[in-house]
């Protein structure tokens, strides 16, 4: 038992360091995610020739609404107004934070309809064969 839970301690320092030191734990989900996504994307590329391409995007721009519970930072789905677009669009998760985060997509800065507007256009290049 003290044998296992060494190895777990050391795999988690590990990839605590390996995904910048964080101390709060957090890593743990860019970790989750990575094996969920990224590595099966990258087995898919590695595989024959045959196979057509596969494609990712990675989603990096945090919620910043004030006053959350927990800092919400960039999580499943955060993404999706700024493809779809702000107007109408729904926060709709059963959280104590739900109406922060709705009132924080009600109301875009201007940065976050710049991105909306790059992550539409990338969106019209990959569909239509421009994609780079």
């Amino acid at each position: 038992k003290e044998c296992s839970r060494q190895a777990v301690d050391f795999l988690i320092s590990h990839i605590s360091r390996a995904y910048h030191g964080d101390t709060n734990n957090f890593f743990l989900v860019d970790f989750e995610t990575d094996l969920y996504f990224s590595t099966i994307t990258e087995l898919a590329s590695a595989s024959p020739k045959e196979t057509k391409s596969n494609y990712r995007y990675l989603f990096e721009q945090p919620i910043q609404a004030t006053n959350t519970t927990v800092p919400v930072g960039t999580c499943h789905c955060a993404e999706l107004p700024y493809t779809l677009g702000f107007d109408g669009f729904d926060w709709d998760h059963d959280t104590t934070d739900e109406i922060k985060i709705a009132d924080y997509f009600a109301n875009p800065t201007l940065q976050m309809r710049q991105i909306h507007a790059d992550i539409q256009q990338l969106w019209i290049d990959f569909v239509t064969g421009n994609n780079q």
